[in-house]
């Protein structure tokens, strides 16, 4: 007679970990235009099916789709061996590769709120494209601002859903930049850096 954890390894864990090893990331991109200025939006989804769940009604439903938006040095490509990792969970992932400030004649308010619009046409056009998934939307370290304001403004358009949620990574707190912000956190990088070359 197997033992449970036998059982459990030849029932659960054995055809996950083969479905796993099958796992390949097809990466495409795409672009889309925001008020007259286009940004990319890079899509990871896996080659050997999307992982499914039975909601509530006993209907089989796929796994929420990850959207998530960089932070200030970086692109989508930061996220790279995450998503490839996520896929192979069966789990589909999106990430939007944002212009910087240099790049667009904005001051930093108008630039995040742009940018915020923008992850919302990028949530509302891949909703569309994976025939209503839920998309959960997030972010890294500025990123996260970006997420959180494009949440506002999804609930205030009424396509957001509470379940959704937020998933916020290294969140960063400069919100609205000013000069005693900005020496505040020079200031920590300095100790952290500090910290880093002494050990």
């Amino acid at each position: 007679q197997p033992t449970i954890a036998e059982q459990y390894l030849t029932a659960i864990d054995m055809p996950n970990a083969l479905r796993e090893a099958r796992q390949r990331s097809q990466i495409t991109s795409q672009e889309f235009v925001h008020e007259t200025r286009p940004f990319w939006v890079t899509t990871y989804m896996p080659t050997d099916g999307l992982r499914t769940w039975r909601d509530d009604e006993g209907k089989q439903v796929h796994y929420p789709h990850l959207l998530l938006a960089h932070g200030v040095a970086s692109d989508a490509r930061f996220f790279d061996s995450f998503y490839q990792k996520l896929n192979k969970l069966g789990i589909g992932c999106s990430a939007i590769t944002l212009p910087k400030e240099h790049h667009v004649i904005f001051n930093g308010e108008e630039l995040l709120e742009w940018q915020a619009g923008a992850l919302v046409h990028a949530h509302n056009e891949l909703r569309e494209q994976l025939d209503n998934t839920q998309i959960i939307l997030g972010g890294h370290s500025r990123g996260t601002i970006v997420a959180i304001h494009a949440k506002k403004q999804l609930r205030e358009l009424q396509r957001d859903s509470e379940e959704a949620g937020l998933l916020l990574m290294a969140p960063a707190g400069l919100e609205k930049p000013t000069p005693r912000r900005f020496a505040r956190a020079i200031l920590n990088l300095t100790v952290l850096g500090f910290n880093t070359i002494r050990n």
